[in-house]
């Protein structure tokens, strides 16, 4: 494989809740008494890396379990943010963009979501200060929770709307089809504009044809990104 060294490498699709340390998933369940699977980084491994294919996204997302368990508090959370930054950084990747849901993150562990926003914001702040490289945000609605949790996920991320640069409607699209979360469409003006914005501008379809994701127009150039 030839790869041109000059030009930039960049990750357009990396789960934030997804992307935890193994390291962190043990040093956090035994410094809280989780009932982790194992207790060393090999025998932790199976139970949180998809090593073989899976039936469905579904399948996929119940390897999240142990990364969201052990995000028990707020500082946890943003030490798990922080590391992402840092990780992206020695992986030689030169821009990320980092996806994630408050919701699915605090949930487990009963947070606050908009606490787990400001965590996010801050610990990728401060991984961006100390890592030099350039992140973007993008906050999951998860349709997976309908329509209720989907709005508190929404009001959670528009509360930090300055460092969100994109909305992406995710989790399981089969049995939580779009169309069942219109009454979050009518959401608060953003200093872009209403979200969503307008279809043409979703990057990706979902197996029905709808978009799968919206970007806010206009805050490209968040403080992130430098």
């Amino acid at each position: 494989m030839l790869i041109d060294r000059s030009l930039p490498l960049i990750d357009l699709h990396r789960h934030l809740d997804g992307a935890v340390r193994l390291e962190t998933i043990l040093d956090l369940g035994l410094r809280h008494n989780l009932p982790l699977p194992a207790s060393d980084i090999e025998g932790l491994r199976p139970h949180v890396q998809v090593t073989e294919p899976q039936p469905g996204v579904m399948a996929f997302i119940a390897k999240f379990h142990w990364m969201t368990a052990v995000m028990v508090n707020h500082e946890a959370i943003r030490r798990i943010a922080y590391e992402n930054v840092e990780d992206v950084r020695r992986e030689g990747i030169d821009y990320a963009e980092l996806r994630f849901s408050p919701w699915f993150m605090a949930q487990p562990n009963g947070l606050d979501p908009q606490g787990v926003v400001e965590a996010v914001v801050d610990g990728i702040r401060a991984g961006v200060r100390d890592f030099g490289v350039r992140i973007n945000l993008i906050g999951i609605l998860s349709r997976t929770y309908g329509p209720d949790i989907a709005r508190r996920e929404l009001e959670a991320l528009l509360s930090h709307r300055e460092h969100i640069v994109a909305l992406d409607l995710a989790g399981d699209e089969a049995n939580f089809p779009r169309n069942g979360l219109s009454n979050t469409s009518d959401a608060p003006e953003t200093p872009a504009g209403t979200l969503p914005s307008t279809p043409e501008k979703a990057p990706g379809r979902n197996r029905s044809g709808t978009p799968s994701a919206y970007w806010v127009p206009n805050v490209w150039d968040t403080q992130f990104a430098r």
